[in-house]
């Protein structure tokens, strides 16, 4: 028998098996900064801003450009149009030797080229649901007659966003049932759209069978910012061989973010996952997740929560395409211009593979930016967890701090917690 999600308080509500004990709240120089009184219990709002402070990557190296009305454009000439030639892409290096700030990329998980290339089945499948998202947005651009409009601004109304969200399974899925190779590109899709995208998704994963679709799901439980969407997640978990995603579970209460460990207890509980104990007791032990530590070859380092703006940074993730002839190309947006009406279009001359992938984020989020210019207010952050060298000021400050650590810290008291609360069954 399985705990009853909807007994376990949500949302802004108090999580009394998530607060913390007046007891342990002494953490030293653990963190830089205050915690919130309950972690567990903050709301979509507090946690988005919560995650406005994470420390944000740029490796844009393209400067932003006049907007297009103010460029002297040059009379069209007729042009011969030659063979195609076989141009090799650039290597991975050669294509990271090209981005700005270079430092950053120190710790970041990236994918080694051969890892990085999805097989022709998932390009396939990226491929269709690509194109039914596409034959959405065109539906809902002719139907509020926006033909001529790009992505800058507001260019659905709420409206036009319910009604592609009612249709969205009947196109995508109308000829197939999802399956394995549906869930990365479903996850990548969805997870930035509505609350009621995301139950979408979740409902969706729940019906393909398998570990990926357990990954999934557990990803939705422990990072989606919505209590109700979460709670969702978990229920259908519920349902599900434990073994396919209790790993995740236990690894995110090691997350370097508070609240996603908060979450993973969350759900441990309401699983009832007695078989956890042993490796939540281990877990006890372990130090702060965000504490500096010193490696092997006596080298101070840290592991620490950044994000990444996801229009800017497409040269990170992706590599150039060189040819029209490749699959799936996306278009790299340029600061200063506005964003091509299709995500997919790939109208300009730079260029990337949106079917392969250097670096694979935790999870992404919509946040609001500043100055846009001709962009959307609101665009796409990229969440991953990277492990760095502190730099020469942070290990000085480091040799001032207090030997030692505090005896607590948020992971180890979410962990605490959902062992107090699984040890009475």
């Amino acid at each position: 028998m399985v705990a009853d999600l909807n007994a376990i308080p949500n949302g802004s509500e108090q999580l009394a098996f998530l607060s913390n004990d007046a007891n342990s709240t002494e953490r030293g120089d653990v963190v830089d900064r205050p915690e919130p009184a309950d972690l567990g219990s903050m709301s979509e709002t507090e946690l988005l801003e919560e995650l406005g402070g994470i420390c944000l990557l740029d490796f844009n190296p393209a400067k932003p450009q006049p907007p297009e009305s103010t460029i002297r454009r040059r009379p069209r000439v007729r042009r011969v149009t030659q063979p195609a030639r076989n141009v090799e892409p650039p290597t991975q290096q050669r294509q990271f030797a090209a981005l700005a700030n270079q430092a950053d990329l120190v710790g970041l998980p990236i994918l080694n080229e051969s890892e990085c290339q999805k097989s022709p089945e998932d390009v396939a499948e990226l491929a269709r649901l690509s194109r039914g998202m596409a034959s959405l947005r065109l539906r809902a651009m002719r139907s509020s007659r926006l033909r001529a409009m790009s992505f800058s601004g507001s260019v659905f109304s709420l409206s036009d966003e319910l009604q592609m969200e009612t249709e969205l399974g009947r196109v995508l899925f109308e000829k197939s049932q999802p399956h394995a190779r549906s869930v990365a590109p479903l996850v990548q899709i969805l997870q930035v759209k509505s609350v009621r995208s995301r139950f979408d998704l979740v409902d969706l994963l729940s019906s393909i069978d398998g570990p990926e679709a357990s990954h999934a799901l557990a990803d939705r439980a422990l990072f989606d910012l919505s209590a109700d969407v979460r709670i969702a997640a978990t229920q259908h978990l519920q349902r599900r061989d434990r073994d396919e995603f209790r790993s995740r579970l236990l690894t995110a209460l090691r997350y370097p973010w508070p609240p996603a460990a908060y979450h993973a207890a969350k759900a441990l509980v309401a699983l009832r996952d007695t078989d956890s104990i042993s490796k939540l007791e281990a877990l006890l032990d372990e130090l702060d997740p965000r504490q500096p530590f010193v490696a092997e070859d006596d080298t101070w380092m840290k592991t620490e929560l950044v994000r990444v703006n996801h229009l800017r940074n497409c040269l990170l993730c992706h590599p150039r395409s060189v040819s029209p002839r490749d699959r799936i190309r996306a278009a790299v947006p340029t600061p200063g211009r506005p964003l091509p009406a299709l995500y997919y279009q790939a109208s300009s001359s730079d260029v990337v593979h949106a079917d392969v992938t250097f670096l694979r984020q935790d999870f992404s989020i919509m946040q609001p930016v500043a100055d846009v210019g001709p962009w959307p207010g609101m665009q796409r952050f990229d969440f991953l967890v990277r492990t760095r060298p502190l730099t020469d000021d942070e290990v000085s400050q480091q040799a001032q701090r207090k030997n030692g650590s505090s005896h607590t810290y948020p992971q180890r008291e979410a962990v605490s917690t959902a062992l107090q609360r699984l040890s009475k069954w």
